[in-house]
């Protein structure tokens, strides 16, 4: 009974009641005594339990508390307490809890990202160990070609090298190369479609320290011979090949080869991405001179530095020994920042918002309790002077702010369970495959980190009002009568964190504005060719159909003419890439009978005749591409205004001669036509000096068919893809789209982080709108008698609603200004995101400002026109 019952439930009276009713039944007969003991203390808990709740009901309609009692019956009673309180305030409530449940939510869906893309380990041995290797080019880094200059330390290394690499001495202790090959898959149902496969060397997978989940990896000997054997990826095998329990030793065919399976690698594997790659095999015999992906694993306390440095040596070592590969340098990259660096700062910038946007709704919550805790005022003072303690006031304001942190949080982590699905596929969808997106979940990890994101939001938000209210004097705060304006501590509370609120919400809203300018000058950029009124379609041919380059020349000829005949279709070409959708080439070109030194590398692609016409690409000179120009004796070209300037000089080179290719026989070509400049790479780059070659030369297996329409593109798209397949069973579309759909597509990483910050600095806007709001509903309602009385002496509204304006807009524009002041010195984390403006563009500071101003003064005049419009009479009255 004592380990159950609230100490000050326990007495000398109560335990000599018990003793003298035992002693009196005793006397007439011991087993009864006994029976009615027992049943006594044992229905005392209930009966305590119940006069105990009665008093709390009596506390909540008379303003008292209990003196004092156990820890866990008083904190379960504060509880229930706070349920209720919260429950007949169901607008303080919903807010409150919403606040948090939208900021929770947010940041869990974020940091379930973060945690399965950035912070997992990678699934190899000592994953901090491996390194990427690239090579650098001398030739790549000074050249005039933007894209080349860009990518000059990525080089894909060739055999020699890694060759090189392996057989020194250094601070490695295993390095491989792999290279892919995509061809059809069929696992021996008759099904065809496209799959992945990683060739590797001896050293693959002893570098990256794994070992197969069911049967065995490659032997030396199979490797040596190319031998047609192969290790299934986990999810592979459960996909493609359902699953087989009996998978190894079964044969499959991957293009016009047959294989068997030896090995399944462990769920959650893969090598080197995981959205490439269904199955490991030998690098086959044709393709070993072929440039291969290098990994390494360095040795004990090696550092990335000292690798980069061995394999600049070695590198620098060949080039003097082996003249045909000069000009190379070595260097290493963490293997981590190969797999997710394309993302890694993206997802960083969001989940920093998102977390911002948790500050600014700890910030105000913590509002809504001050003013909570503020009108509580009388109640927490009626509890002290009844002998509660300092604890027990402060654990009555920390219960309400705990109810609101559970529920909040709750409903936070059910948000983001439910939306996380379609949030990473549309994360995925954007970024053209999300690395690692199979490791993304609601896992435990994430859960404790939305566990302790809500405990210490609330906690925070609820310090200032708990100390506050567990502070306050109880003869001040029964002296204070109604209207009473003697609160200053809390008002300044108050007006900081609404300065704070600003200054965080203008910080998000700058990001946000910045990102949807970058979107909208991206949507502006001239491309250089028409984009608004060109249909596209894309091709992809049937590799077994088309066996010799002629049949596929012939057929696609047969397509265009098809696609050109259309109603509403005023020209149509071919091309093997279109810009944003990559394949674009760099090929070395020079004048021909000019010293090799003046090569050049050029951007090329390859184009059919209405290539141009289609796209209104300006034919500056000659002409675009006809039929005959492939099978000529020196095939025409066609090359962009800067390439004629860059190689020679002038832009009237119709007629000219031009050699692309290194070694010792490049191709000749005749320049039959000059064209205007064309963003080929993409929305992001500058025209580059571009080499065209016609389709034909070289036939591609896929490639795009774009149509000039006269009207709406989208129109002609259903018959474009029936004339597509009429004209040749052996053609299947892919996709069927507008140029300028395509366009948008390729810059849709730039629309979702704008849309994803937009949606984020509107959630920290209305927070600092509901913020903003509550204080001055809370001010007005400690204002109300003298602006009654105000108003009585004859004060006019608008002066009144003027000052109680001012009261909100003051600490909310220093707020502002501080994070102006914030957002523009730390503007450079901006830079890698943003496109065609400066990422302290003091406009959209203005602008941003200013909106965040009209939206903090909408906010305060509202409560404040409410008030000013009451009768002074009936407010004097009912005081």
């Amino acid at each position: 009974m004592r380990a159950l019952l609230p100490r000050h439930e326990i007495s000398e009276s109560l335990e000599g009641d018990l003793a003298e009713g035992f002693a009196r039944r005793a006397a007439e007969s011991p087993a009864r005594a006994r029976w009615w003991y027992r049943r006594t203390v044992l229905t005392l808990p209930y009966l305590a339990l119940r006069r105990h709740i009665g008093r709390l009901r009596e506390t909540e309609s008379s303003g008292s508390i209990r003196p004092g009692g156990g820890w866990m019956g008083g904190m379960s009673m504060d509880l229930r307490v706070a349920m209720r309180a919260l429950l007949r305030r169901p607008s303080f409530t919903g807010v409150a809890v919403a606040t948090l449940a939208l900021s929770i939510g947010a940041a869990t869906l974020l940091f379930s990202v973060v945690e399965g893309v950035l912070l997992t380990p990678l699934p190899y041995e000592n994953p901090d160990r491996l390194v990427t290797v690239y090579l650098t080019s001398d030739e790549w880094r000074e050249s005039d070609n933007d894209l080349l200059r860009r990518s000059w330390d990525v080089y894909v290394p060739t055999p020699p090298h890694i060759s090189a690499f392996r057989e020194a001495p250094g601070p490695v202790v295993g390095v491989t190369g792999y290279t892919y090959r995509f061809l059809p898959l069929d696992p021996g149902d008759g099904s065809d479609e496209d799959g992945a496969m990683i060739m590797i060397d001896a050293e693959t997978f002893p570098t990256l320290g794994v070992a197969p989940a069911q049967g065995r990896l490659p032997s030396a000997d199979e490797l040596a011979r190319s031998a047609p054997v192969a290790v299934l990826r986990h999810e592979a095998w459960m996909s493609r090949f359902g699953g087989d329990p009996e998978v190894l030793g079964r044969t499959f065919r991957f293009g016009d080869d047959a294989y068997t399976v030896i090995g399944v690698m462990p769920a959650g594997f893969f090598f080197p991405s995981d959205d490439r790659g269904d199955l490991w095999a030998p690098v086959r015999e044709e393709a070993r001179d072929w440039p291969m992906y290098g990994l390494a694993r360095m040795a004990p306390g090696a550092s990335a530095t000292e690798v980069t440095e061995f394999f600049e040596t070695i590198a620098r070592r060949l080039g003097e020994a082996d003249a045909s590969q000069a000009g190379f340098g070595g260097r290493a990259v963490p293997h981590y920042e190969s797999v997710v660096g394309s993302v890694k700062g993206g997802i960083q910038l969001l989940f920093g918002t998102a977390l911002l946007v948790v500050l600014v709704a700890c910030v105000n919550l913590g509002n809504l309790f001050l003013a909570r805790a503020a009108g509580r005022r009388e109640e927490l003072a009626v509890r002290a002077s009844l002998g509660a303690g300092t604890g027990s006031l402060a654990a009555a304001v920390l219960s309400e702010v705990l109810v609101v942190g559970l529920v909040g949080g709750g409903l936070g982590v059910l948000l983001a369970a439910l939306s996380i699905d379609p949030f990473v596929d549309a994360l995925s969808a954007s970024l053209r495959g999300l690395p690692r997106q199979g490791a993304i979940g609601l896992d435990p990890t994430v859960l404790l980190f939305s566990l302790v994101a809500t405990l210490a939001t609330t906690l925070v938000a609820g310090l200032g009002p708990t100390v506050g209210s567990a502070r306050r004097a109880p003869a001040s705060a029964l002296g204070s009568t109604r209207g009473s304006t003697r609160n200053d501590g809390a008002r300044r509370g108050q007006r900081l964190l609404l300065g704070v609120q600003g200054a965080l919400t203008v910080v998000l809203v700058s990001g946000a504005a910045l990102l949807g300018r970058s979107f909208l000058e991206a949507t502006r950029v001239d491309m250089g060719m028409k984009t608004d009124r060109v249909a596209v379609l894309e091709i992809e041919a049937d590799r077994h159909r088309f066996a010799e380059p002629g049949e596929i020349a012939r057929a696609t000829t047969a397509l265009l003419t098809r696609m050109a005949a259309l109603p509403g279709v005023s020209a149509a070409g071919a091309a093997s890439t279109l810009p944003s959708q990559g394949g674009v080439l760099l090929v070395h070109a020079r004048p021909e009978g000019t010293d090799p030194d003046r090569t050049a590398s050029v951007t090329s692609l390859r184009a059919s005749p209405g290539y141009f016409e289609s796209l209104g690409i300006p034919i500056l000179a000659g002409r675009g591409f006809e039929e005959g120009d492939a099978s000529a004796t020196v095939p025409g070209a066609v090359v962009s205004e800067s390439f004629a300037v860059q190689l020679f000089g002038r832009a009237d080179v119709v007629g000219q001669h031009v050699l692309t290719g290194s070694g010792d026989e490049p191709t000749p070509w005749e320049i039959v036509g000059v064209v205007g400049e064309a963003r080929q790479l993409s929305t992001f780059q500058e025209p580059a000096p571009t080499f065209y070659s016609p389709i034909w030369h070289r036939p591609e297996s896929a490639f795009y068919v774009t149509m000039s329409v006269d009207g709406d593109p989208a129109s002609v798209l259903d018959a474009a893809r029936a004339a597509a397949t009429a004209a040749d069973p052996g053609f299947e579309v892919a996709q069927a789209t507008t140029l300028a759909r395509m366009l948008r597509d390729g810059i849709r990483h730039i629309r979702l982080r704008m849309i994803l910050m937009a949606a984020l600095a509107a959630l920290a806007g209305l927070l600092a709108v509901i913020g903003i709001s509550g204080v001055v509903a809370h001010f007005l309602s400690e204002q109300t008698r003298e602006v009654g009385i105000r108003m009585a002496l004859g004060a006019k509204a608008r002066r009144e609603v003027g000052r109680v304006v001012r009261h909100a807009l003051v600490p909310t524009a220093l707020g502002l200004a501080v994070g102006v002041a914030v957002a523009r010195a730390a503007s450079r984390v901006m830079e890698s995101f943003v496109f065609g403006i400066e990422p302290g563009d003091p406009l959209t500071y203005l602008a941003v400002t200013l909106t965040m101003l009209a939206a903090a003064g909408v906010a305060a005049w509202l409560p404040a026109r409410r008030t000013a419009a009451v009768d002074p009479a009936r407010v004097l009255k009912g005081d």
